[in-house]
């Protein structure tokens, strides 16, 4: 009899021993076979087992949805019961999911707004918390200093076909810089470029006793001008030969001058009918 209840002690000892050394080296499916144990002893080790479950139950699903999530995966919130600190470790995971749910849903909001020319929406950072906040004032930060300029370049085109408006002086970064750039280029250029320059270099020319030079616009313009005055006069001329060649049938049929000022170094012979 004594022997059997050594027996009996020993093996309850030893099965307790294992799972305990089993959940210290992280093996978390071990259990011990309650069927080796009798009365009351039996019922230790499957409480041992039933206890172990109910702690590796929450872990293992706590470690599905961090794995999920990692990988961009938003699991739905967790409905399943748990007990005492488990239903801590429940709730905690759920506002996780909810947080990056309202940070994933505010991007995509941004992202189709922008691709359906909606420039002005932007997200509700006060919404978000901590790190998720500051990526939401970013991406709203963002969008304004990139469509900042853009709203600025089309307001100076608007201004350039029928007003004058002054170079933009505002500082710029990068890319949006040489807009900037591009434009007053542009507003130089344009004829209330023109004035500007014209007053300035009247001005400067009163002052240093000189007349200014007037007429030059920077960059190819200047040139580009020229080069499509002589064209046309090139092209007048050739018509005037023609015409005076074909007479009265050619103009009436194929072409209609601007205008009869003789263009210089040709003569016009009158017509008659």
């Amino acid at each position: 009899m004594a022997v059997l209840l050594k027996n009996s002690i020993n093996a309850l000892v030893a099965d307790g021993l294992t799972l305990t050394q089993s959940m210290l080296d992280g093996k978390l499916a071990v259990r011990a076979d309650a069927a080796k144990h009798q009365g009351d002893f039996r019922k230790v080790i499957e409480g041992f087992n039933i206890s172990l479950d109910n702690v590796i139950k929450p872990l293992n699903m706590s470690a599905e949805y961090m794995d999920r999530i990692s990988k961009g995966d938003i699991p739905p919130k967790i409905t399943e019961a748990y007990q005492g600190d488990f239903n801590e470790v429940k709730n905690n995971l759920n506002v996780c999911i909810e947080a990056i749910g309202r940070l994933v849903a505010d991007g995509l909001t941004l992202t189709h707004s922008m691709l359906e020319g909606k420039l002005a929406a932007r997200a509700d950072a006060a919404k978000h918390q901590g790190d998720f906040r500051k990526v939401i004032e970013g991406f709203n930060v963002s969008l304004d200093n990139v469509i900042k300029p853009l709203n600025m370049s089309a307001s100076t085109w608007t201004d350039l076909e029928g007003r004058y408006p002054a170079k933009i002086t505002e500082a710029y970064q990068g890319d949006f810089n040489e807009v900037k750039n591009n434009l007053n280029v542009c507003i130089e250029a344009s004829p209330g470029g023109d004035r500007r320059r014209h007053a300035d270099q009247s001005h400067a020319g009163r002052q240093t006793g000189g007349a200014g030079r007037r007429g030059q616009a920077p960059g190819r313009f200047p040139q580009g001008h020229r080069g499509l005055q002589r064209i046309a006069r090139q092209r007048d001329q050739a018509v005037e030969r023609h015409r005076r060649v074909h007479g009265p049938h050619f103009e009436g049929r194929y072409y209609r001058p601007r205008s009869r000022t003789p263009t210089p170094g040709t003569s016009t012979r009158s017509r008659t009918t």
